[in-house]
Formats: structure tokens, C-alpha cells, sequence
């Protein structure tokens, strides 16, 4: 009795581990998809493998202080990774509730059966009781975060990126002549001299680079150079990003090889739109960087405002997660229960007898 009562207080121990990692280890910015499995499917796992063990304690270990004693500790072991709190007291009363409703549904479904039947045993009362197991895994997620900022650093970089690299992508594929690896003075140098969308700006200088005899010579050179060469087969996507590279040393305009008029406008035009957006954007830096900037601050002002609303959030979301696949922890349990029950009576832990049962039945007098 003690010994299968230490091993679910082990499983607690390395559920409540494990979920606290999960927690706490940032899901976005450095974690790939594996990781991101693995962070969901392994608390997944322990958690209906310590319910199954709950399960198979029920059928075979008798008597209320072993109940008592087992559920008391398994739900205390979360204040070992946990901080104590409010809304931890209730989560642990809550996983306490949830953990006898459970154990005794196990033992009721016993007592009240004939032969035992460990399939249907183990199921007993378990749907309900995963609701509240889960509720009570949302406010241990909600106290984590309630007493302090939630820390939405690497949310915020990975969302700024994703926003970043569309927007170049899409600029460099619809936009001649752009390039992210430009600086933001080569940028608007180009926009005012007409080499980067000409209808978008009256033509500068004069010059049009997509009718350039010269540009269009570089181009069809390329391209017959990469076609000709022996035992490679140029795909059409290499081809286009050839041609792309191209491109972007034909358009590169060299601001020191501007005159001293136009650096002085680009810079005028530069200090205007730093007014306007409130960045500083200095003639030197990249166009990517210039473009994180002025995306993490617009991100910052979006969601500043409703940052202490994250964690209410985020653990609803949880439990509204959880409870979309509780059907997944009913089927992990029963399997679990099934496979510690096979062992133990595999290893002589307990053993099944037959009894003769005196029961009284209705029938009709004659």
C-alpha cells in the first residue's frame, strides 16, 4: 500500500515539474516545433499517467487513510515548483476535490461490481473529474503570472519579425529595385531619384533604370550565363533570384556620389518622416532595422494597454484548450490504468479470487 501510493505521489511530483517548465519556458521566438510538441504532449502524458495510477489505487489499495494520505500529498506536491498564493490555494483545492472525487468513484465502481472489470472501472466518474483537474491546472497558469507582468518579450519579438520579414519580402518581390539590405538613405535616395517605383515619386533625375539599353543587357547576359553553364540545371526560382541580386546592384545608389543638394533633401526627408512616426532613423542603419523599429513600437502601443489582462487571457484559453482534447486524457487514463493494473498483477502485486456471493433476486410467486 505504501509503495503504490509513493509511486502516484512520484507521478505528481513529475507532472507539476514538468507543467511548470512548460509554463515558464517561452512557447514563441527560440523553440521549434518539436519543442512546442513536446512542451504540450509530455505534461499530457504524465498527467494521465499519474490519474491511471490514481485509478489502479482505488481498485486495489483499501481503507480511508491511504486514500487520505495519497491524495493529500500528490496535491501538495505542486507547492514544490509553485509559489504559494491565492489563486494556487485554490488550485490546490480544486485538484485535491478532483482527485478524491475520483479515487472514490474508483472504489464505489468496485464495491459495486461482481467480477472486476479494470476497462470500465477505471473510466468511473473520470469525465467530470478531468474538468476539474484542468480548472485546476488553468488557476495554477493564472497564479504564475497574477502577482506580476507577464512576460510577453519573446511574443512580441517573434510577432515584429513575422510582420518585418512579410513586409520586406513582399516590398522586394512587388517593388523594383528594393532591397532590405539597403540602408534607409539609399532607400529614399532612390525613391526621389525615380529607381525604386517610378510612378510613385516625380522622376528626380531623369534616369529610368527598367529601360536602361545597358540594364537590360546586364540581364539577358546573366541569364545566359546561368543557363549555359555545364551540368547544372538552373531552376526558375534560382534564375529569379539571380536576377533579383541583379537588380539590386543595378538600382544600388552610393549616397556619397550624390550632390550636395540631394544628400541634403534626403536627409530633410528623412528628419520628416522620423517627426511623423516619432522614431529617429539615422541614414546609416538597414531598412530591415528601421522597419523593427517603427513595428515594435506600433506592437508595443497596441497591446501595452491590455497587458495585465494576459494572464486572465491566456489561462481561459487554457482551460478552453484543455477541454477542446479532454477526450484525449479519457483515453490516456484508461490506457495508463490498463497498463500499471497488467503490471502489477504481472509482478504478483496483488491477485484476483473467487467468491461465492449469496444475492437475493425478484421472480413472481407461482
Amino acid at each position: 500500500m505504501i509503495a503504490w501510493g509513493a509511486v502516484c505521489v512520484l507521478f505528481s511530483i513529475f507532472f507539476f515539474f514538468v507543467l511548470q517548465q512548460s509554463f515558464t519556458t517561452p512557447l514563441f521566438g527560440e523553440g521549434s516545433l518539436v519543442t512546442l510538441i513536446s512542451r504540450i504532449i509530455l505534461p499530457m502524458i504524465l498527467f494521465s499517467a499519474f490519474l491511471g495510477a490514481v485509478g489502479v489505487h482505488g481498485m486495489i489499495i483499501p481503507g480511508r487513510i491511504n486514500r487520505y494520505g495519497m491524495i493529500a500529498l500528490a496535491s501538495l506536491s505542486m507547492f514544490l515548483f509553485f509559489q504559494p498564493s491565492l489563486w494556487s490555494f485554490f488550485a490546490f483545492v480544486l485538484f485535491f476535490v478532483g482527485l478524491f472525487g475520483y479515487h472514490y468513484s474508483v472504489q464505489a465502481d468496485t464495491a459495486s461490481r461482481i467480477n472486476a472489470v479494470p476497462l470500465y472501472t477505471i473510466a468511473a466518474g473520470l469525465g467530470n473529474i478531468i474538468l476539474v483537474l484542468i480548472a485546476s491546472v488553468s488557476l495554477l497558469y493564472y497564479s504564475t503570472y497574477a502577482t506580476r507582468p507577464y512576460a510577453l518579450d519573446d511574443i512580441r519579438t517573434t510577432l515584429r519579425d513575422s510582420i518585418v520579414s512579410t513586409t520586406l519580402s513582399t516590398l522586394e518581390n512587388r517593388v523594383p529595385g528594393f532591397s532590405e539590405s539597403m540602408t534607409v538613405d539609399q532607400v529614399i535616395a532612390n525613391l526621389l531619384t525615380g529607381r525604386i517605383s517610378a510612378n510613385f515619386l516625380p522622376d528626380f533625375s531623369g534616369s529610368d533604370v527598367q529601360n536602361d539599353p545597358a540594364y537590360q543587357d546586364q540581364i539577358n547576359q546573366l541569364k545566359d550565363t546561368l543557363r549555359q553553364q555545364p551540368g547544372n540545371q538552373i531552376t526558375p526560382e534560382q534564375l529569379d533570384a539571380a536576377v533579383k541580386n541583379q537588380q539590386s546592384q543595378v538600382y544600388e545608389v552610393v549616397t556619397s556620389q550624390l550632390s550636395e543638394v540631394e544628400r541634403q533633401l534626403i536627409g530633410q526627408v528623412r528628419n520628416d518622416i522620423s517627426d511623423s512616426i516619432g522614431i529617429e532613423l539615422r541614414g546609416d542603419e538597414s531598412i530591415k532595422s528601421a522597419f523593427q523599429k517603427i513595428t515594435d513600437r506600433k506592437v508595443i502601443t497596441i497591446i501595452e494597454p491590455y497587458l495585465h489582462y494576459a494572464p486572465i487571457v491566456f489561462s481561459a484559453s487554457l482551460f478552453l484548450l484543455m477541454y477542446v482534447f479532454s477526450f484525449l486524457y479519457r483515453y490516456l487514463t484508461r490506457g495508463f490504468g490498463l497498463l500499471w493494473y497488467g503490471v502489477l498483477r504481472l509482478i504478483h502485486f496483488f491477485k484476483l479470487r473467487d467468491e461465492t456471493i449469496k444475492a437475493k433476486r425478484i421472480t413472481l410467486e407461482d
